[in-house]
């Protein structure tokens, strides 16, 4: 017979003992000073004491993240606001205590947690209780429950709760109590503000139909002695109907029970029915219960093809089946169904998405276990150990491979829940039909056949949805770069995924570093902080798959892609070694390179990585700790054969190719840009040298005897031009130079801009980064850094947008785009030049200096003002004039003028002398040594660009060719000049 699960409170006093009177009769606590939901205490110890609440009504919101303290604070304002007039009566609502925070047992560091924060509300309102308008809101209220309660003092911030409860579940285990163990309350009384005298507690809830006894001592004023007593505390379980409470108020599939044996277990038998149902793609039971329900919850809220509204019914189911699979990622396979009305079960609305399938499912008997609390991953686990040991014992023959939770309650019920266990039944398998324990045999019956259920339903396919069916190929079909590295190669064939391509630059003789360079190519990324690589990846990839399955701009689905790359950035870990930064990217397959779908969630954004890499690969699972020392040993092999002197980032990335519990040996490596290889200028000079000399590129007598030092801006302590070293490749480095007034920026999405526009193209003023109100979000300093996001309400581009945008302060209008300035429009450089004609360059660099450096002092410009000399002196000249007999040849050289003459620069008073503006430049850099003659400098142009050319085939050579010096002309010794070869702008 089945058993309406409610909790009951018996007291039994042992007649040999005198029972304690509890502390306290139901109303207020005394640390209580606003209204709080009555309690009685039934039992009281020094560490701890029982609890049992009457039935409640309660306010509450459901809040994920990876802290508590984080989670809480974006849940509590929610609740907050709902009780300043957020609600259908517009009625203020008195603050209660506590804040009760429902907390689900963290079992492993990568599992985003969820939390259910609840204000307790006052009585006055239960009869006629105002709903809220926020839809993240919603009224719970809760029957009898009774709890174990450890009190302490302080702040309740993360970790102090989780250490509380650990203390109160040591002592409950040291006493042989039971209590559920996947979940605990902690409960605040105290506003933020409080500094002493601080009261929190955590609580564990009591499971049904378990005694307890209470001992305790007092003493007895008039005998003056000491008694002892004992109370014995039972939480019982009525038996009031023959149906679950839950099929009462909702509509579940039929059955028959068949038997009933030791320990709660049941025997049923379930009709046909038919069921809607999504296969989820997870490792994890809470990502897949989520991912599941919320997908088969759009479908009967109304996106089926008849936009019809199904009413909800229970349990809600998911199926596990952990049959092996071959090239399998986890060891797992989830689906989640919900069954469907009777009255629909003729002609169901199809669903509309993918995946969602309409199932018309056969009979089938199974063995029940009930459980409490929630189906948190850490209590299946343990309760199917339990459940399959009893079965054992029973002698019942079951499979073993697949198993089902039934949830019974809306994932927002707080108390009193109610899931079961179901496994299948083999076929003609039997055992006693009895209340009582059932003879066991000791051993389970492997001679019956386990039932097979892969045949058991007949799908209705759903209506037709934008999917991708192109597979990887052999990687060859696009462009000219194919990926010549076969050990790589094969590990994406070997998992059947598409990989980006790449070709193999260079390896190191042991072949266990390699120099790639990847096809510039787009990818979808999520950046968050947190403590370890697989908490970030998890708590990443939720967003990052749901993209994938068609959340996206244009509902597409994305084939399965390897590798999983997360860029690791420990410059803001902490001393605790938590709060790295983590960005998650999924590669986007060739099908939606030229035009990737924009992602629709609020965190995520598409982005192009480094494409020139060190790589050393490992064959375990990328864990923070073995990434590190992989990153070192790149690191250590790069300098020690001088192909860097240092390494300038604690940026580095891991590549994944697996998914968790793959079935074949894991593959990952761990990538090291090399634009954070560093070459001091000395180091640069002098390997460059030697290689030009092993080429004899140059007259080794050019050379001979020559020490040279690195790019000095300290003659006659000179400031030096800024500029962005974009890259560094072993001939040639590229740079750009910009100006740096406060507005520039040259990205065409305006990613770097960081200027002070604060209003839309409508001219709506913008709403603070850091600011909630208005509009929620996620876009802050910590999910986005270095993304120019703070304390201000300036337009940025945090996210790939197409310009820059930002929230509005207009609750009607969430965000726009900003009216800001053209790329590169405030970014040039202001310079002082002399052109002239000469017969070669030395003579036109000595007419050219003097005119310049008269114009630096006071008497050469009309604000009569003396200007600091800027580094390097650049000289443009026309590639085609070099080696020409003539003296008719142009140069023009420039001065670049200080900071602070940058915005208004004095007037020269030679006329030979201009100033001039270049717009935002980018260049190929090369470093030569000497004096430059026009021989050499021609030469050294030509053997750039052949370099140039060979990493990039469309570059062409300008006929004005920069170069740059950094020495006075009378220097003779330790000279050191670049050559500047200008990139054309796109």
């Amino acid at each position: 017979m089945l058993r309406l699960i409610t909790i009951a409170l018996a007291v039994v006093v042992a007649v040999s003992c005198v029972p304690t009177k509890p502390s306290s009769g139901p109303g207020r606590p005394p640390f209580c000073t606003s209204e709080c939901p009555d309690y009685e205490v039934l039992c009281s110890k020094d560490e701890y004491e029982i609890r049992r609440y009457p039935e409640g009504t309660w306010v509450a919101t459901h809040e994920q993240g990876i802290t508590q303290t984080a989670a809480s604070a974006r849940a509590f304002w929610r609740l907050f606001t709902y009780l300043q007039g957020k609600n259908d009566q517009e009625t203020k609502i008195p603050m209660t205590a506590p804040v009760l925070v429902e907390v689900s047992k963290k079992q492993t560091s990568w599992v985003l947690k969820d939390y259910v924060v609840s204000f307790y509300l006052p009585k006055v309102f239960w009869e006629f209780v105002p709903n809220p308008l926020d839809d993240k809101v919603f009224i719970q209220k809760t029957k009898d429950f009774t709890v174990f309660v450890h009190s302490y003092g302080g702040l309740a911030n993360d970790p102090i709760p989780g250490q509380q409860v650990s203390k109160l579940r040591s002592i409950l285990d040291k006493h042989n109590e039971t209590y559920y163990d996947g979940f605990y309350y902690s409960a605040g009384y105290d506003k933020p503000s409080k500094v002493t005298n601080r009261h929190n507690e955590v609580w564990l809830v009591l499971p049904e139909n378990t005694t307890y006894t209470c001992e305790s001592t007092k003493q007895d004023l008039d005998q003056g002695t000491t008694v002892t007593g004992s109370q014995e505390i039972t939480v019982d379980v009525e038996d009031n109907s023959d149906s679950l409470d839950q099929c009462e108020r909702s509509e579940c599939p039929s059955h028959l029970t068949l038997g009933t044996y030791a320990n709660g277990i049941e025997k049923r038998r379930y009709g046909e029915g038919v069921y809607i149902t999504k296969e989820i793609e997870s490792c994890w039971y809470e990502l897949a219960s989520a991912e599941g329900f919320w997908a088969l919850f759009r479908y009967i809220n109304g996106k089926n093809d008849r936009k019809e509204k199904i009413p909800m019914t229970a349990p809600v189911i998911m199926s596990i089946d952990m049959t092996p699979k071959e090239f399998s990622f986890c060891r797992v396979s989830f689906k989640m169904s919900f069954f469907i009305p009777t009255k629909f079960h003729s002609n169901p609305p199809r669903p509309l998405e993918d995946k969602i399938k309409i199932e018309r499912a056969r009979s089938r008997t199974v063995y029940v276990k009930t459980f409490g609390g929630w189906a948190t991953n850490s209590d299946i686990k343990r309760m199917r150990q339990g459940f399959t040991n009893e079965l054992e014992t029973l002698g019942a023959c079951y499979d073993e491979n697949l198993y089902l939770v039934a949830a019974y309650d809306a994932p927002t019920k707080l108390f009193n829940r109610r899931n079961e266990l179901w496994v299948d039944v083999c076929e003609d398998n039997e055992l006693p039909s009895a209340t009582v324990e059932a003879t066991p045999s000791g051993k389970h019956d492997t001679q019956v056949p386990v039932k097979e259920n892969k045949e058991q339903s007949e799908t209705i396919s759903p209506t037709p949805t934008t999917s991708e069916s192109e597979g990887f190929t052999d990687g060859k079909g696009k462009g000219d770069i194919e990926p010549v590295d076969p050990g790589s190669f094969r590990v994406c064939t070997d998992r059947n995924v598409e990989c980006p391509e790449f070709e193999l630059v260079a390896s190191r003789e042991d072949d266990v570093i390699q120099e790639r360079h990847y096809r510039q190519s787009y990818w979808i990324s999520k950046t968050l902080q947190a403590c370890d690589i697989n908490e970030a990846q998890m708590v990443a990839s939720r967003s990052l798959v749901n993209y994938k399955n068609g959340m996206n701009s244009v509902e597409a689905k994305i084939a399965t892609t390897a590798p999983i790359l997360t860029a690791v950035d420990t410059s803001t870990m902490d001393e605790n070694d938590c709060n790295i930064t983590y960005t998650v990217s999924f590669y986007l397959s060739h099908k939606y390179q030229d035009n990737p779908p924009q992602p629709i969630e609020d965190g995520l954004f598409i982005s192009a990585i480094d494409t020139d890499v060190f790589v050393k690969s490992f064959q375990t699972w990328p864990t923070f700790a073995k990434s590190q020392n992989i990153a070192k040993d790149i690191e250590d092999a790069l300098v020690d054969d001088e192909t860097c002197q240092s390494i300038t980032s604690d940026v580095y990335y891991v590549a994944g190719y697996d998914r968790p519990f793959s079935s074949i040996e894991p593959y990952s490596e761990v990538w090291i840009p090399k634009r954070f290889c560093f070459e001091d200028d000395l180091s640069n000079v002098r390997r460059k040298l030697l290689k030009l000399k092993k080429e004899r590129v140059f007259a080794d007598p050019i050379f001979d005897g020559l020490e040279f030092k690195p790019p000095r801006c300290t003659d006659g302590d000179a400031e030096c031009a800024n500029y962005l070293l974009d890259s560094v490749e072993i001939h040639y480095e590229r740079r750009t130079y910009q100006g740096e007034h406060h507005e520039c920026y040259v990205q065409t999405r305006g990613a770097d801009y960081r200027g002070d526009v604060s209003r839309t193209v409508y001219g709506i003023p913008c709403q603070k980064w850091s600011e909630q109100d208005p509009h929620e979000h996620g876009r802050d300093p910590d999910s986005f850094p270095n993304s120019g996001l703070g304390d201000h309400n300036y337009c940025r581009n945090p996210d790939g947008e197409p310009r820059p945008w930002c929230y509005t302060t207009d609750p009607d209008t969430r965000w726009d785009y900003c009216n800001i300035s053209r790329p590169g429009e405030y970014c040039g450089v202001k310079l002082a030049c002399v052109s002239n004609e000469a017969c070669n360059y030395q003579g036109a660099k000595r007419q050219d200096y003097y005119s310049l450096h008269h114009y630096l002092s006071a008497e050469g410009n009309k604000q009569n003002v003396d200007i600091e000399k800027v580094l390097p002196v650049i000289r443009q000249i026309r590639f085609s004039d070099l080696g020409e007999s003539s003296c008719g040849k142009s140069y023009t050289t420039c001065f670049y003028l200080p900071k602070e003459f940058q915005s208004d620069p004095p007037e020269p008073i030679d006329p030979k002398v201009s100033i001039e503006e270049m717009p935002p430049t980018s260049f190929y850099v090369s470093a030569i040594g000497g004096h430059i003659t026009e021989d050499v400098l021609e030469r050294e142009i030509y053997n750039v660009q052949l370099h140039v050319e060979d990493d990039n085939p469309d570059f062409q050579l300008s006929d004005l060719v920069v170069t740059a010096s950094y020495n006075n002309p009378s220097r003779e010794e330790d000279r050191y000049t670049e050559v500047w070869l200008p990139i054309p702008r796109d």
